[in-house]
């Protein structure tokens, strides 16, 4: 099923192609709502040690309890956040991961596949050279190579995420409480400055934070809720103008987006 708003149909209208752009976040938008995120591609993957799951594991949950920490206000939590994850990518660059062990994950398609009708939007998107930003706070690595190897690594495409091969500066980490606008490069903001109209497209009421606040308002916020439907559609209309529920392919969201 696919809900849209009555504002959202008459804005449809009258967007005009030059004048958008993408910005995508990863794991169950690009990714059908049965996969894993790109962390867990490896830890799936590739034996471990039972000590160095441990540590993942409680690097995940020491996250989680920092983001629901009350007591905490947002910039401690972003600052003690982001800690938390330099340890966490310093764990998987210890595992010793290479370009092949990467390809050799995603040819093992386990619990990741792309979502249906992805590759022709994104083929379409670059065909009318709209600009796609991929901001995630997972492995850029992973990304890159899901994309290669499904055909559709475009260069209109730009991954802004966390790298496992190379050395990550402190400010430039991905975590889940920073993962918005403000984390793209200056040649990408130079690239969109004259885009009017941001399309965004989410998979949690949180990645509504990838936008700025300025263009809160103004963007058209669209979001795949695959789980706990009944129980969270509400809650996502007051956040979202396009919610796509049941695994929606993009085939049927550009569709319908087209024939307003």
């Amino acid at each position: 099923m696919i809900y849209i708003d009555d504002n959202t149909k008459d804005k449809l209208k009258k967007l005009e192609i030059d004048s958008i752009y993408f910005l995508v976040n990863f794991d169950n938008v690009i990714t059908n709502n049965n996969s894993i995120d790109t962390w867990s591609v490896i830890t799936s993957n590739i034996k471990l040690k039972k000590a160095c799951m441990k540590k993942i594991e409680d690097l995940n949950f020491k996250c989680k309890s920092i983001e629901l920490d009350s007591k905490l206000g947002f910039d401690d939590k972003c600052d003690c956040i982001k800690n938390v994850w330099k340890e966490n990518i310093d764990l998987y660059k210890e595992l010793n991961i290479d370009d092949n062990k990467i390809k050799r994950c995603i040819c093992k398609k386990i619990n990741i596949n792309i979502r249906e009708g992805v590759k022709n939007f994104l083929k379409l998107t670059y065909e009318k050279n709209i600009p796609v930003i991929i901001v995630s706070d997972g492995i850029s690595e992973i990304i890159n190579f899901f994309l290669s190897y499904n055909n559709c690594d475009y260069d209109n495409i730009y991954i802004i995420s966390n790298s496992i091969l190379f050395d990550t500066d402190m400010n430039k980490i991905i975590h889940p409480l920073n993962k918005n606008e403000s984390s793209i490069s200056n040649d990408i903001k130079d690239l969109i400055k004259n885009k009017t109209n941001c399309i965004l497209l989410a998979s949690s009421i949180n990645d509504i934070n990838m936008l700025s606040k300025a263009k809160l308002k103004d963007s058209i916020k669209i979001v795949f809720l695959d789980k706990n439907i009944n129980e969270n559609f509400d809650t996502f209309l007051n956040y979202f103008n396009i919610i796509c529920t049941h695994n929606t392919s993009f085939d049927l969201l550009v569709k319908k987006m087209n024939n307003i």
